[in-house]
């Protein structure tokens, strides 16, 4: 019998019915690192494996109390967030990081791949201006870093441009995943109080289209920085992992995207 563990995080988030992305990857992610990941919805999406095509946000009351039940009964020192689906996502994690400490790694998703938003205008008002200064990492594609930053990213200039202010909101660390950039290699960002502090290059392994890598990084970024690791050791972890999960993930008959399963 396996002794008692304290290697627990939390993931509020969306709902993806494919289990590929989401708060079913999250935990999933987490499990295979050893960490047990308490998961929270904050929105039911309505997709398959072409694209999103729907979302039904919950309302505070049930988010509040999904994670209420939660933190109240489990020291939790990391969390992650991803999906919010509007304002009441977005106000339970405000009140989630105030009232219990999380130092929170934030996925800022504003929508999928299919173009369909996954925060709507309250909620994205929200993230930024109270969320984004209160978390420990920000973990943006490129996409999501032009949205918040507002500036255009085509090159390497711009992603540090854009990361750099970035991580002066949170004070912190920012992430950028930088597999949006065209190029035979993939470069992955890191950030600390306004300055890039680690770079990483991979090889891009091909063109295909893999649903919910967001989602795998800032899970397993996550789970490294619960399991002790610093946070620019868990950087590293964390791109290696995605690239890992990229090349094992497998494309399911009737489906555009290829997932990690």
């Amino acid at each position: 019998m396996k002794k008692e563990t304290s290697k627990v995080s939390i993931t509020i988030g969306g709902l993806d019915p494919t289990g590929g992305a989401g708060i079913i990857q999250d935990s999933k992610v987490m499990s295979e690192l050893g960490i047990l990941c308490f998961s929270v919805a904050t929105c039911i999406t309505f997709q398959n494996l072409n694209g999103v095509f729907g979302l039904k946000e919950l309302d505070f009351k049930s988010i509040k109390k999904q994670i209420d039940l939660v933190l109240k009964n489990h020291k939790v020192e990391y969390g992650k967030s991803g999906a919010l689906g509007g304002k009441e996502g977005a106000k339970a994690l405000v009140k989630t990081i105030e009232q219990y400490g999380v130092k929170l790694v934030v996925d800022p998703v504003i929508k999928s791949k299919n173009g369909f938003p996954l925060i709507n205008r309250d909620g994205f008002e929200i993230l930024i201006r109270r969320i984004l200064p209160l978390s420990f990492f920000i973990t943006p594609n490129i996409n999501e870093a032009e949205e918040i930053t507002g500036i255009k990213i085509k090159s390497r200039k711009d992603i540090i441009t854009a990361g750099k202010n970035l991580s002066k909101i949170n004070n912190s660390f920012v992430a950028i995943k930088g597999g949006h950039l065209k190029g035979e290699k993939i470069e992955d960002f890191l950030f600390f109080k306004g300055e890039l502090i680690k770079s990483l290059r991979k090889k891009r392994r091909s063109k295909i289209l893999v649903h919910g890598t967001g989602c795998i990084f800032s899970s397993s970024l996550t789970a490294f920085l619960v399991s002790g690791y610093s946070p620019d050791k868990a950087f590293a972890l964390a791109s290696l992992f995605t690239s890992k999960a990229i090349f094992l993930s497998q494309k399911i008959k009737g489906g555009n995207f290829r997932v990690y399963v």
